[in-house]
Formats: C-alpha cells, sequence, structure tokens
C-alpha cells in the first residue's frame, strides 16, 4: 500500500471516478500533484488502507517517507488538490514518529495534521469536501480517534476534554493516585507500538490515570501506580536480541533490563516502604509477568496486582509436579481485568453486530489449534471444538481466517477455548459482537466476577465435556429458547462497557470498577508500619548519614536460615543507593 509515486510522460487515460460508497473513494486524486499524477495510484493506495489498521511499524515508516519526498516540499499544491490523501497519508506516520521521536514529537505531528484538516474543510467545496467529510467518518472508527487520548491532547475516561475537571470525590470516589515516572527504557518500543492487541491495558491504565485521578503530591496519595509496559518490553526484547535461544535465556534478559531496574527503585523508594507495599499497584497484561519476575514474591502479598490472567506458568517450579498452572493473584486483594481490545476492533464488530433473529452460525471459533501450531499441541478443548465443527457449516470453527469478526456477529454463540494458558482475549471481544461466550477453560478466571453476572450473558462449560453434550445444549437454546438466547445477547450487549477501555460513559466502565475495589479494599485494610514508639526524627534528620525509618530493615544485621556456602548475598537487604 503505498509507494513512488509515477514519473512525468503521457498519462494513461481516466478511469472513471468511484462513486463515494466504493471503499478508498475518499482519497482519489484524479488530477494528482507533483509527480504523483497517476489515478491508478491513488485508487489502489485507498482501497488497500481500508484494510490497514495503522499497526505496522515498517509500513508507517514508509508512509512518512512518502510524506517527506513526494509531499512535504510541495504541501500547500498537495492540500489544494487532494487534502485527504495528504491528511491520511500524514496519519498513518504517526506510529513511526512516536516510536523513533518520542510522545512530544508525535504531539506535535498530530497537531500539524489537526491544523491542516480544519483549513482543509473550511476551504473545501463539492466532491473534495464530500471526500474530507468521509474521510472524518473513517478516522472517527479507527485508531486515529484515540491518538490524541495517548498524545496528551485527550484523556481516557468519561471526561475526554483535558481543561474539564476531574475531582477525585466523582468518577474517582476520592482516591487520589501517584504515578511513579520510571526510566524511559520501561516504556520501548513506544506507547502506540505497545497500544496494540491484547497487552494494550499496561498503556491504557497509565494513561487514564495520567489525566485523572493524579496527584502530583505522594505525601496526599492514597496509591501509588507503578507504570510499567513490561509484556511489550518483553516481547520487543525477545524480538530485538538474536543471541537469546530459549524461554530461560529470555527471562534472564528480562531480569537484566526490566525486573532488577524495578526492584532497585522499589526498594530505595520510602513510599514502597514505608507500609511494605500495602498502597502499591502493579498491572500485569499477562500471566507471564509475575512468572517472569522472579522476585515478585517480595511484594505480591502486600500490593496490589492487576491483571487479565490470574493463573502464571509453573515452570521450573517444585509444584510443576502437581500442577501445570498456579494462582500468581489473591482473590481477596488483587484485581483481574478485561484485555484489550482495540479501539477501532471494537467499532468493526459492533458495526457488524447481527440482531438474534438474522443470525446464520449457532457456534463460531477461529484461533490457533492444534496441528497447524507446535505451541498449541497440548490444547485439547481445541481439537475437541475441531471435532466438533464437523457437525456441519452452521458450528464453524478453523483456523485464522479475515473474515472472522463478521462471523463472530452472524452466531450466537462464541466459543472461547483455552490456549497455551487459561485466559484469551476471545472473550472479552465476544461482547462487541453480540455473540455469547461459551468459556471453554476450567481455570479461566473472569474479570470483574463478585460485581457483574456473568451466568445472565455467558455459559462456562467444562472442558472435559466439550463434545455431543455441549452441541445438544446450544442448539436446544437456539431452537426452543430463543426468547432466552436473545436475553443473554441483550445483557452481553449491556456490560460490554465494562469491558471497554474507551468507555466514556460514568457510571460503566473498567475504570469505575477498579476504582470500587480498591475503595473497599482501603476501608478494610489498615496501614501498618514495621516500627512504632521510635522517634522518627533521629532516622535521616539529627544523623544525616542515616537513611529514614522507612528503610532501617533494609540494614538489619540478622540472617535468617543461612547455610554456610549458600550461593546468595541478599542485595535487597543494603543501605546502599536509600
Amino acid at each position: 500500500g503505498g509507494g513512488g509515486g509515477g514519473g512525468g510522460g503521457e498519462r494513461e487515460e481516466r478511469q472513471p471516478p468511484m462513486a463515494p460508497e466504493e471503499s478508498g473513494w475518499a482519497v482519489s486524486c484524479p488530477e494528482g500533484f507533483g509527480t504523483l499524477r497517476d489515478p491508478a495510484y491513488f485508487e489502489t493506495f485507498g482501497r488497500w488502507q481500508n484494510r490497514y489498521g495503522r499497526d505496522n511499524l515498517r509500513l508507517s515508516g514508509h508512509f512518512l517517507s512518502i510524506f517527506l519526498q513526494y509531499v512535504d516540499p510541495i504541501l500547500e499544491e498537495a492540500l489544494d488538490a487532494c487534502p485527504s490523501y495528504v491528511l491520511e497519508i500524514m496519519m498513518n506516520a504517526v506510529l513511526e514518529v512516536e516510536t523513533k521521536q518520542g510522545l512530544n514529537a508525535a504531539k506535535s505531528w498530530i497537531s500539524q495534521i489537526f491544523r491542516l484538516r480544519d483549513r482543509a474543510l473550511l476551504q473545501a467545496e463539492g466532491e473534495t469536501l464530500r471526500k474530507l467529510q468521509i474521510l472524518m467518518d473513517e478516522w472517527s472508527v479507527d485508531i486515529a480517534a484515540v491518538y490524541p487520548k495517548f498524545l496528551h491532547l485527550k484523556r481516557l475516561g468519561p471526561s475526554p476534554a483535558l481543561s474539564e475537571a476531574s475531582t477525585p470525590d466523582e468518577h474517582c470516589l476520592g482516591q487520589r493516585f501517584f504515578l511513579y515516572k520510571l526510566d524511559d527504557f520501561f516504556y520501548q518500543p513506544g506507547t502506540l507500538s505497545c497500544l496494540q492487541g491484547q497487552w494494550g491495558t499496561e498503556v491504557v491504565m497509565h494513561h487514564y490515570l495520567q489525566h485523572n485521578c493524579r496527584t502530583e503530591d505522594p505525601e496526599e496519595a492514597n496509591w501509588f501506580y507503578v507504570p510499567m509496559y513490561t509484556t511489550c518490553r518483553y516481547v520487543h526484547l525477545n524480538n530485538t536480541m538474536p543471541e537469546v535461544e530459549d524461554l530461560m535465556s529470555m527471562d534472564a534478559v528480562s531480569d537484566a533490563h526490566i525486573w532488577n531496574p524495578l526492584v532497585e527503585t522499589l526498594r530505595s523508594s520510602k513510599y514502597y516502604q514505608r507500609r511494605q507495599g500495602q498502597d502499591h499497584i502493579f498491572l500485569f497484561a499477562d500471566g507471564q509477568g509475575p512468572r517472569v519476575w522472579h522476585s515478585y514474591d517480595i511484594f505480591r502479598s502486600e500490593s496490589i496486582f492487576l491483571s487479565p490472567e490470574s493463573k502464571c506458568p509453573t515452570w521450573g517450579e517444585p509444584v510443576r509436579r502437581y500442577l501445570d498452572v498456579k494462582p500468581c493473584l489473591s482473590s481477596w486483594k488483587d484485581i483481574i481485568i478485561p484485555g484489550h481490545t482495540d479501539f477501532a476492533r471494537i467499532q468493526y464488530m459492533q458495526k457488524h453486530n447481527k440482531a438474534s433473529q438474522e443470525r446464520q452460525l449457532l457456534a463460531t471459533f477461529h484461533g490457533r489449534t492444534p496441528g497447524a501450531h507446535e505451541a498449541y499441541a497440548d490444547c485439547a478443548v481445541r481439537a475437541a471444538l475441531l471435532r466438533l465443527g464437523q457437525r456441519g457449516p452452521h458450528v464453524d470453527v478453523g483456523g485464522f481466517v479475515e473474515d472472522y469478526p463478521e462471523r463472530k456477529g452472524d452466531a450466537h454463540f462464541c466459543f472461547v477455548p483455552a490456549g497455551t494458558s487459561p485466559w484469551t482475549n476471545h472473550l472479552y471481544e465476544s461482547f462487541y459482537a453480540g455473540c455469547i461466550p461459551v468459556i471453554l477453560s476450567d481455570e479461566y478466571e473472569v474479570a470483574f466476577a463478585e460485581e457483574l453476572d456473568w451466568p445472565s450473558f455467558s455459559i462456562k462449560w467444562p472442558e472435559a465435556e466439550v463434545g455431543e453434550g455441549l452441541y445438544q445444549y446450544l442448539e436446544g437454546l437456539a431452537t426452543y429458547l430463543p426468547h432466552r438466547v436473545f436475553a443473554m445477547k441483550v445483557a452481553l450487549e449491556r456490560h460490554a462497557c465494562w469491558f471497554n477501555w474507551y468507555s466514556t460513559d460514568p457510571t460503566c466502565s473498567p475504570y469505575l470498577l477498579i476504582h470500587r475495589k480498591l475503595a473497599r479494599l482501603a476501608s478494610l485494610r489498615r496501614s501498618r508500619s514495621r516500627f512504632w514508639n521510635v522517634d522518627e526524627e533521629y532516622f535521616g534528620a539529627t544523623n544525616s548519614h542515616e537513611p529514614p525509618l522507612a528503610f532501617a530493615h533494609l540494614r538489619r544485621p540478622t540472617r535468617f536460615k543461612h547455610f554456610e556456602g549458600e550461593d546468595s548475598n541478599f542485595t535487597y537487604l543494603s543501605s546502599e543507593n536509600l
């Protein structure tokens, strides 16, 4: 999609212009400009662009090159001739600008796009104006609509405008959050790169708290949020370090580049140490975070963990002899959150969400399966679904297909089978397609289970019983109890806002449920100190060489259960860098 323009010479005979309803018409440019004169180029680009999600860094760099080489030198001419094309090319380059040049550069870049857009809308007439209006409609349902929320021009949550006040006593339930400022490497490769896909929760929660419920004064904070894009960083390191040969060596790389620097940050934080981390919050985008963080046992008993996955693999642990996964969240304090679904994908699935009476499929699932993907060889429940798919075309099961969102919108039920881990984002996507989820993962603990009536809009079926009985049950519901299927679909759609990280409804969003859970925790837990009846003024005041009392335990001389020859120097217990 996109490319260098045609040169001089005779122009080919023009084709009839595309109708407005045709894909790509908004960026068509019959006359062209500069050296970009071939109408077929613009039409091809428009049709391709209709399927592009602005999610490829290499292509984003390609579009930036096109702009700099062919458009920017004659920007005024290009805007007069083809404003929609110019704006679309620039929007495609946002990912490259933010990843390579940083948030401030991307903020300036997109602000320029909006200035050029506003000018073009004021000056355009007739067909050109219609093309711009169509382009703006397209931007409203793709990632372009939320770029400003991640570039500090707007904010996530119920009050998008930064100029609007957001008082902690309203949406935040009176709670104030202090955000740690970690080194830049914790956020590489970049905000927009890490936003995309199911692990984008790391980014959305960070940016939500940057503009909502925040305090710059740690002394008045109720909670301390430690923002880190660890899953994104882990994947990026894995993709950029060819010397890493296996999972265990990748874990060692993660220790060096993620976890050891994080532990040192927390060790030297008096706000973490003073209450043993009770008021500190960490977010893991999946269960691999706690598994890879070898030292997380230091923090797990008191701090609050947010994650869409409550179970971690037991690789290399003694408990492996008993179980393949173990709990890595505690139900009494930690919060299971929904995975992230891209804004554009939400809009697309809602667009193809058919009414119950119009649906042709009984059930559907498409994804990785045993036989097709080596890592899924032990995913027996997916193999069982493949066999179930042989019942006929109304049970639609198989590998990846391009029109899966449309198939979800055409099915009464969406199978949600376990994969290489118990959780899968197939569950949360089903809400936007109006496709009643049938959870086939015994260890899957769903988000907000205590707050929401999951049985009213979903089914959870034992993995061992996936077969003819499940088919007969679903077929019976659709055939003999269509009113119940309809009611479940209505409830599903009504609850979708609780799982939508882009919800602006002040009464229904994942942020609100998180605030409620935190408020309950704060009311139940009494903050406690390690020491009492101690004159704190002595520590770090009278004796200037002494760190504050909050760090006193890190200097304790006793070592417990220390065996001769043991390979440990207990690096956490040190007064250095405090």
